[in-house]
């Protein structure tokens, strides 16, 4: 989880003369954090109740998505965020390593 506005300024000055050509950085907070501290986070910022929340078993999660009952909605167009995709990329984990990005532009 970062700032808009330090994604904003990686953006813009990777735009401007002389930015570094063909780096890969990785833009992303030092810390890692739990999906669920963010939707709790999220849900604070809004104005909104803390919720409980549960840490689904894989298998569980692998049952509604591989082929369950979040496939026929997206058939029809509807992005189920039960998808097999998305719980496969929340099984595997989202981390980076913002170390050379924070290096080279401070932020």
């Amino acid at each position: 989880m970062i700032a808009t506005d330090d994604l904003a300024d990686a953006v813009a000055g990777c735009l401007a003369p002389g930015a570094p050509a063909k780096v890969r950085w990785d833009i992303a907070h030092p810390e890692q954090h739990r999906v669920a501290d963010i939707v709790l986070a999220l849900r604070r910022w809004l104005g909104f109740a803390s919720a409980t929340t549960l840490r689904v078993l894989p298998g569980a999660a692998g049952a509604v998505s591989g082929g369950g009952p979040a496939d026929p909605p997206g058939w029809l167009g509807w992005r189920s965020p039960f998808r097999p995709t998305a719980i496969a990329q929340l099984a595997a984990g989202v981390v980076g390593d913002p170390r050379s990005w924070i290096s080279v532009t401070g932020a």
